[in-house]
């Protein structure tokens, strides 16, 4: 099997996987981020399923690929790892309690209301595809991601690294760059990202959206501490209006609840 199989695609999962490490100023930790491809109304389920595999088989790749020669047994242990990372992560979300307040919120009919719930409320990862699911199986709701960025002036020609990790002054990558490790910093700290997931119920829609600064601490909430912000159709903004604000470089939208943000996926 040639490169260019290995680099497209592994068993039917196209590989364009691109994972960032974004270090928080005032933590000693930080988030790592998973790019995956758009989507809309999906069972989450089956999505997070497909994605947790891909990621699995994809990253495994990337490791070993200067390394190994391609062999479909290697390709069938990765994929087996896939899957049992997958039924593992899936059971820890079927798994992970719901904050009642969360429940509540996908059933108001009040901007007001909504947001009073959100006022205490801390989230994780894990809690976003949590109430996927729960809403999902309880309510219909189908699931949306976005993703929307704007790079750093000047690197339109560039070639940047599929894998890249940048904690401090040190900087890990995996694939071809054209940037030194300098400026692969500058990408990383310079870049606006927002990540938007949407929960959809016929005219009824959540979004829940993350932000690289938000994410970094670097948004006025807290003292600086990661959150993620909210908005409904409750606001008076249109789904398609919120998504062509979130695509811009400075989006415009009204006061939003801001709702802490913990790392870690575990309780």
């Amino acid at each position: 099997m040639n490169d260019e199989k290995k680099e497209s695609e592994v068993d039917g999962l196209k590989t364009n996987m691109e994972i960032k490490y974004i270090p928080v100023d005032n933590d000693a930790g930080g988030f790592t981020i998973f790019k995956v491809g758009n989507f809309e109304y999906e069972n989450p389920r089956e999505k997070y399923y497909y994605q947790i595999v891909k990621k699995v088989v994809d990253v495994g790749w990337r490791l070993v690929k200067h390394k190994l020669p391609y062999s479909i047994m290697l390709n069938k242990v990765l994929h087996k790892k896939g899957i049992e990372e997958a039924n593992e992560i899936l059971s820890k979300i079927d798994n992970r309690r719901i904050p009642n307040e969360l429940k509540l919120l996908l059933q108001s009919r009040k901007k007001k209301k909504q947001q009073q719930l959100l006022k205490n409320i801390t989230l994780k990862s894990i809690d976003i595809a949590s109430l996927a699911f729960w809403a999902y199986g309880n309510l219909d709701y189908k699931f949306s991601q976005y993703r929307f960025e704007h790079d750093i002036a000047g690197i339109e020609n560039e070639i940047i690294p599929r894998v890249l990790i940048v904690d401090g002054d040190n900087v890990e990558k995996h694939g071809k760059t054209t940037l030194s490790d300098g400026k692969l910093k500058n990408v990383v700290n310079g870049q606006n990202v927002v990540i938007a997931n949407f929960l959809d119920n016929d005219e009824e829609w959540h979004c829940f959206f993350i932000t690289y600064k938000s994410l970094k601490g670097l948004e006025r909430h807290n003292g600086g501490v990661p959150h993620y912000h909210y908005i409904s159709d409750k606001w008076g903004k249109s789904r398609d209006e919120v998504i062509k604000q979130l695509k811009s470089k400075n989006y415009k939208l009204p006061p939003m609840p801001h709702i802490n943000f913990e790392r870690g996926n575990n309780n």
